[in-house]
């Protein structure tokens, strides 16, 4: 189960969830012991020998990382109810992504993701989502496309005639375990 983009370069929240569930240091690849050195340092796993030991905090991380997945790219019912969050500043992205925590400095799908519906929180233009969250149209048009047809977001017309986009139930949900997953690593 290996989700790569089109370029076969993996997202972070696809090599944590492998590194936790392969149990064995030495089935992980060359290239990925950075990874699991980062791991080790934010306490989500334990390396005895050969062996990876996931500790609670690993088990917690894993099963926000599946259900951010399948909200995604699955289908994922959502009750309406009063989620933890209620407004993120989306500038704060910016420095606070997946990817940042890593050293890296690409942002995963998942990031971009984020940032968006944390624009629509409050309800955003279009215009205010590009600037934000720091996409292009082409970038802005496959996402939106993929929140809609997941119902993350919704479209509102203004009696003015613009468009809001604002953030719903199930979107509320991904942010809600994004940050959980952002809280797990800066710890």
């Amino acid at each position: 189960m290996r989700a790569t983009c089109k370029t076969g370069r993996r997202d972070l929240l696809d090599i944590i969830a492998g590194i936790i569930s392969t149990r064995n240091v030495s089935d992980t690849k060359k290239h990925y012991r950075r990874y699991v050195d980062l791991l080790v340092e934010k306490d989500v796993i334990r390396v005895r020998g050969d062996r990876i030991l996931v500790s609670e905090k690993g088990r917690v991380l894993a099963e926000k990382i599946k259900l951010l997945k399948n909200i995604v790219e699955g289908s994922v019912v959502v009750r309406p109810r009063d989620y933890r969050v209620k407004h993120i500043d989306p500038y704060t992205f910016r420095e606070t992504y997946i990817g940042f925590l890593s050293g890296g400095k690409a942002r995963s799908k998942y990031d971009i993701i984020a940032c968006i519906l944390a624009c629509g929180l409050k309800g955003s233009s279009r215009v205010h989502i590009l600037e934000t969250c720091s996409l292009n149209t082409v970038q802005f048009r496959k996402y939106m496309k993929i929140l809609l047809l997941k119902k993350m977001i919704r479209l509102r017309k203004l009696p003015c005639g613009r468009a809001v986009i604002e953030t719903m139930d199930l979107g509320r949900k991904y942010l809600d375990n994004y940050t959980h997953i952002i809280d797990l690593l800066k710890k």
